[in-house]
């Protein structure tokens, strides 16, 4: 993956925003997002491989405590993801109201304990369990089984019960919940479980 580096980086390095421009034209800078330039990749990046990119763009822009959550944490944590949903950093920060998306993050607000925080790869990410539940409360029911499925051999079914209680009353807490019956019970899984564009 391409080394990423952050504008205010590169201007402390004596780099012009005329200079970035100029090299951004000329290919030898990609411009990621705002605020962050990598440099060219040898071909096209593989879906997970981009938003991995993108992760490492992002993160260091946001808040110090934002975690990363969601899609973004299933790829950190190798789970099935669907291309469809890499199009944005997912990030959860431990505080009442509902989120806030913009074009390449989105910031959900809810609550975070200490056993719901890992170290992934030099990302502060939810850990494999509390990534579950949110896959289950946010995804289709087929793709947060999928998930799911990936990470039994991983994972602790009692960290995700109670992962599962700490998280009672969360809007889509319920699909979660059938999410994780259907690892017992494969013939609830909707015939579209394979369906659609899935980067393992």
């Amino acid at each position: 993956m391409s080394r990423i580096t952050l504008s205010r980086d590169l201007a402390a390095d004596g780099f012009s925003p005329g200079e970035l421009a100029r090299m951004t034209r000329t290919g030898e800078l990609v411009h990621l997002r705002r605020g962050a330039y990598a440099e060219p990749a040898d071909g096209e990046l593989a879906p997970r491989a981009a938003h991995l990119q993108l992760l490492e763009a992002t993160v260091p822009q946001c808040h110090p405590e934002a975690v990363v959550s969601h899609t973004s944490a299933a790829v950190l944590h190798e789970l099935p993801v669907w291309r469809e949903h890499l199009d944005r950093v997912q990030l959860t920060r431990d505080r009442p109201g509902g989120g806030r998306t913009r074009r390449w993050v989105r910031v959900h607000g809810a609550a975070l304990a200490e056993s719901d925080i890992v170290h992934v790869d030099g990302f502060r990410a939810t850990s494999l369990a509390r990534t579950i539940v949110d896959l289950g409360c946010g995804l289709p029911l087929a793709q947060a089984v999928a998930a799911g499925d990936a990470a039994l051999t991983r994972i602790d079914p009692t960290a995700v019960a109670k992962a599962l209680q700490q998280q009672a009353g969360r809007t889509g807490i319920g699909a979660a919940r059938r999410a994780v019956a259907c690892w017992t019970h494969p013939a609830r899984v909707p015939a579209s479980r394979s369906a659609g564009s899935c980067c393992t």
